[in-house]
């Protein structure tokens, strides 16, 4: 599959490089499988077309659609294209190659100067999802864009330099509010990657976290923490 990155490159770096920005482009051939985007622009020329990338586990999964009925989609455990996923905030192009025999990614995040440049993007839906707390099941979801009409709503993670410990809160619209801390790996997922996904929170994610009442400490035990960024979730 790098064979093929490597040659792609070449000869779609140049050519894409100013449409990247405001569209979103499948390219699906006997040659090569990508997609490409700007998070705040994905649907500057179809209100269908949008682009996601998403920390789940210790996975990082990536999927586009052009508004043209084209898809695509990727999948990868790779620590080298995991931590890209910080990278991807409102003004990031993303690229990713697929390898259609697995579906595994090849991932490229660019943030420059081009992409700063204003340009309209036609009223699209947009899918912020409220703060939602259930604490009997022990798992709080949300959108970091919450709306204004929504005050009292509250979702975020907290991670200090020089602490391994990792802090999130929630609060619903009725003013349930939770929270949960962690500085260890957990059955289902590495404290690393749960700082992976921290790391990529912005104006575009939906977070969820889960919790574990852990019977030696007064406190909740984080156990999942997934952030999913999406140019449909931006305000």
């Amino acid at each position: 599959m790098h064979r093929i990155v490597r040659f792609v490159f070449a000869v779609v770096l140049a050519s894409a490089a100013l449409d990247a920005a405001s569209q979103v482009t499948i390219v699906d051939n006997q040659f090569t499988h990508y997609a490409q985007g700007q998070m705040n622009s994905a649907a500057a020329d179809n209100p269908n077309a949008y682009l996601y990338c998403w920390l789940y586990g210790n996975g990082l999964y990536c999927g586009a659609a052009d508004g043209a009925g084209h898809y695509a989609s990727c999948q990868t455990t790779d620590p080298a294209h995991k931590r890209l996923f910080a990278m991807i905030k409102r003004y990031s192009s993303v690229r990713f190659f697929w390898d259609p025999a697995d579906s595994s990614c090849f991932l490229e995040v660019t943030v420059d100067s081009r992409n700063l440049r204003p340009r309209p993007v036609p009223a699209t839906s947009k899918s912020s999802s409220p703060v939602f707390v259930d604490a009997t099941a022990q798992y709080a979801y949300g959108s970091l864009a919450v709306k204004p009409d929504k005050p009292n709503q509250d979702i975020g993670c907290n991670e200090q330099s020089g602490f391994a410990d990792l802090y999130c809160i929630a609060q619903d619209d009725a003013g349930n509010f939770v929270w949960c801390t962690t500085s260890k790996d957990s059955a289902s997922q590495t404290l690393a990657d749960m700082k992976l996904a921290v790391a990529g929170l912005n104006e575009s994610s939906m977070l969820y976290f889960a919790w574990d009442n852990d019977p030696n400490t007064p406190t909740r035990t984080c156990n999942f923490i997934y952030v999913f960024n999406a140019s449909y979730l931006l305000p």
